[in-house]
Parts: C-alpha cells; sequence; structure tokens
C-alpha cells in the first residue's frame, strides 16, 4: 500500500506511478528471489547496518522482542 498526494488527480499520472511501482517491485522480487534463504535475522549484530536501514532495524528490534515473550 503506498499514500501519494502529489498526482493532482490526475488518472494518467496515477497510473504512470503504479506501472513504474508493478516494475521496480517485480524487478525487486527477481533479486530477492534468487538468495536461497528467506531467513530473517533477529541478532542484528550478524550484520553490518547504515542509515538507512533504521527503519527495519526498529522492525527486528519490535519482532525479536516479542519472539522473546
Amino acid at each position: 500500500m503506498m499514500a501519494r498526494d502529489d498526482t493532482g488527480g490526475d488518472a494518467v499520472r496515477l497510473d504512470e506511478f503504479v506501472r513504474d511501482e508493478e516494475r521496480i517491485l517485480s524487478e525487486d522480487l527477481d533479486v530477492l528471489e534468487r538468495y536461497p534463504h528467506a531467513e530473517l535475522h533477529l541478532d542484528l549484530g550478524v550484520e553490518l547496518h547504515v542509515r538507512a536501514d533504521r527503519l527495519s532495524v526498529a522492525y527486528r528490534r519490535l519482532l525479536a522482542d516479542f519472539v522473546a515473550g
């Protein structure tokens, strides 16, 4: 799900946006499907993280807390 407010109600711009997002998602899935394991490490120390990972790191901390009870 995505939200945008910059299309100005223009149906053509919205359709272009949706097509672009679907293309990007398809490319991302093609790359991800090549990985042999679909594991999500909850131990954040096994990977190197950068600032751009901030939201996924926060999510994984919450998930780790949930799993730990």
